[in-house]
């Protein structure tokens, strides 16, 4: 349930916040009015207001199936509502020169040559009404993956070049725009490139080995330097926000994070920790992750969030954050400033679901009509739409579905 319900507990909790913020403010030479502003909030009074409960949700679109699929896989939600993902379907395999494809209910059987029967990973968009839309494939028909889209609808992926058999498959990064497959042209690499995309349509991704990343902008390939300082480790670049800045982590230097932004990497200025995981940047530039203290006889994880470049921890807001942390995966930041992102269940019991904006940290299991148990989430625009996983009553499988709120959620 939400922190702010109405009650003596809820007052309770407010009065403990208070405290909080103006401890944080008196640690950092901050004022509480300046420290809330960094959070996104004016005031004081500001404050009040986000501690409003929000407003219920309730499932705006079922992504439907496709003819003939074994199941489909969903990665990210436009501003508009539409989806990116990828279909998974049975193909024939024909003996030693490709295979037969099932492609959106059209199959070509070959019963002849067929000795096997493969996964095959065909690229799809989803309307905002839940309509699958097939995207083109490279022209050997070989599998593609779809993994991000922008607010203007472009949608970026990998495409093998390479057949389903081959024990030596390369894949390429590509884009689609108005249904179209452009080939980036940026060669192939070993490992499956998993671009992002901003609302801009800068696209982030990597080529030719897995230690060489750039930024594909309207045609053109920008570089990024391998290492973030001299005689550092390689790097990971892992997302691009919609100022085009990208989020770079030293693969193996256990905790380094920087910024890369025109040329130069800037480092985040985190507290001091013995691990530094689960860290994530939204399209509006916020960065959130998390801060493990480990000692022989306990770990205490902490949370944070880079704004503007100023670093915040706020591991004391909730205290039902601290006995397990949160999972490694569906955190996402809308431009409204709430955070979406996932807490591993207790002692293996099922993940919950947390909307945080700063101040409110709400279960989002507690906005959800009877009879909607959600399983998972992938995305969320800045309405406050997530597109989610979850199993309906009266329905035996789950689907993956839009969950809207009844008013768009506010900064």
């Amino acid at each position: 349930m939400p922190i702010n319900h109405p009650d003596h507990k809820g007052l309770a909790r407010r009065d403990a916040l208070a405290r909080l913020l103006a401890g944080a403010a008196t640690g950092s030479g901050l004022s509480r009015a300046s420290l809330l502003g960094t959070l996104g909030l004016a005031s004081a009074s500001a404050a009040q207001a986000q501690l409003q409960p929000l407003p219920p949700y309730a499932v705006r679109t079922v992504l439907q199936s496709v003819a003939n699929s074994r199941y489909h896989l969903v990665s990210g939600l436009s501003e508009s509502g539409e989806v990116a993902g990828v279909v998974v379907a049975r193909s024939g395999t024909k003996l030693g020169v490709g295979s037969a494809d099932i492609w959106f209910g059209v199959s070509i059987p070959l019963p002849w040559l067929t000795f096997t029967k493969v996964d095959r990973f065909l690229p799809a968009r989803w309307t905002a009404q839940g309509q699958p839309v097939p995207l083109p494939r490279y022209s050997g028909g070989y599998d593609a993956v779809a993994h991000d889209l922008s607010s203007n609808g472009i949608v970026v992926g990998g495409m093998a070049t390479t057949s389903a058999q081959s024990s030596n498959k390369l894949y390429q990064a590509c884009l689609w725009r108005n249904g179209t497959l452009v080939d980036l042209k940026v060669g192939s690499t070993r490992s499956q490139a998993r671009p992002s995309v901003n609302n801009q349509g800068w696209v982030l991704s990597k080529a030719e080995s897995a230690d060489q990343h750039f930024i594909w902008r309207d045609g053109v390939r920008e570089n990024l330097p391998r290492t973030a300082r001299t005689g550092g480790e390689v790097i990971n670049a892992l997302s691009i926000d919609d100022a085009g800045a990208v989020l770079v982590a030293e693969r193996f230097s256990g905790g380094r994070y920087f910024i890369y932004r025109q040329g130069a990497f800037t480092p985040l200025n985190l507290p001091s920790a013995t691990r530094v995981s689960a860290v994530k940047q939204a399209r509006n530039g916020v960065v959130f992750g998390e801060l493990a203290q480990v000692t022989a006889e306990s770990t205490r994880s902490e949370f944070f969030m880079v704004r503007q470049g100023v670093t915040h921890v706020l591991s004391s807001l909730d205290a039902r954050l601290l006995p397990t942390g949160f999972a490694d995966r569906s955190v996402t930041v809308n431009d409204a400033g709430w955070l979406l992102f996932s807490q591993s269940g207790l002692n293996g019991g099922a993940d919950r679901f947390w909307l945080w904006n700063g101040v409110s940290l709400v279960d989002l299991a507690s906005l959800l009509p009877q009879g909607v148990a959600l399983h998972a989430v992938f995305d969320m625009n800045r309405k406050g739409e997530v597109l989610a996983q979850v199993s309906l009553s009266g329905q035996g499988a789950s689907a993956f579905v839009v969950l809207s709120p009844a008013t768009p959620l506010v900064p």
